[in-house]
């Protein structure tokens, strides 16, 4: 037959350090838990361009800790599917919300909706003038009035990029009848490299710019006008053969006749 064991009695402070012990296990295995559990957020699968809609096709999961998750890192697909990247996103890197825009108005700056060849220049009312229903994406020539009154155009198949301030005015005859003057208002161009070098110059050599608008089949180059033209219009305005200049074989008036 067996004896029975009897175990010393314990106090009441050893079972008060056994629980005080094994709260303080729990709570090292929760902050554990909080800070290195497992957690998937979205990533691109591959690298994805600056400006680019994201769809579902360029998305997936990777996991990272609890710990290492960034505050901004998205989970849900349908907050990304649709969006814009506001800048480059890399490969299996977490999504962060800043990094998306719900249309290109929204991007970061002006560097997101640029091509690598495109830079931006800005027009007030004070430089230029444009017609009140231009808008962002149409295209447009740049026409200078240079010293001595001839019209020149100085850039050509350039995108307007946006517009501030202006209203849109309803049935309009004339576009260029009816401009932008408010002093708020400005008109921003996205142009090549190439074409700012003589978009500046013409605008140095100018007493006028106009914006115009231009029509998507438009051919580049081409006269805007005749000399010829030029000159008849001089003759029965100012009756002048050149600007500045009288015309001496003209005949003038006797005074008191008819």
């Amino acid at each position: 037959m067996l004896r029975r064991i009897k175990l010393p009695a314990k106090s009441m402070s050893f079972w008060v350090a056994v629980l005080l012990s094994l709260a303080a296990g729990l709570a090292v295995l929760f902050a554990f838990h909080r800070l290195y559990m497992p957690v998937k957020v979205l990533a691109p699968r591959e690298d994805i361009k600056a400006g680019s809609i994201i769809t579902q096709n360029d998305i997936g999961y990777v996991t990272v800790s609890r710990r290492d998750r960034h505050a901004m890192a998205v989970t849900d697909p349908q907050l990304v599917i649709g969006k814009y990247a506001r800048e480059k996103l890399y490969a299996k890197e977490p999504i962060l919300l800043p990094k998306l825009a719900a249309d290109q108005k929204e991007m970061a700056g002006t560097s997101g909706s640029l091509a690598p060849d495109e830079t931006l220049i800005t027009f007030r009312p004070n430089e230029a003038r444009w017609p009140n229903d231009l808008k962002a994406g149409d295209l447009v020539s740049v026409i200078g009035v240079i010293e001595g009154g001839n019209p020149q155009v100085i850039g050509e198949k350039i995108k307007v990029h946006s517009v501030s301030g202006s209203k849109t005015a309803a049935g309009q005859i004339d576009q260029l009848k009816n401009v932008v003057t408010g002093s708020e208002s400005s008109i921003t161009l996205a142009l090549k490299w190439s074409q700012l070098g003589p978009l500046f110059y013409g605008r140095t050599l100018s007493k006028e710019i106009w914006i115009a608008p231009e029509h998507p089949a438009k051919e580049a180059g081409g006269k805007i006008y005749e000399q010829a033209d030029l000159e008849r219009i001089r003759k029965e305005a100012f009756n002048q053969p050149g600007a500045g200049k009288a015309d001496p074989k003209s005949q003038k008036p006797v005074p008191g006749t008819r």
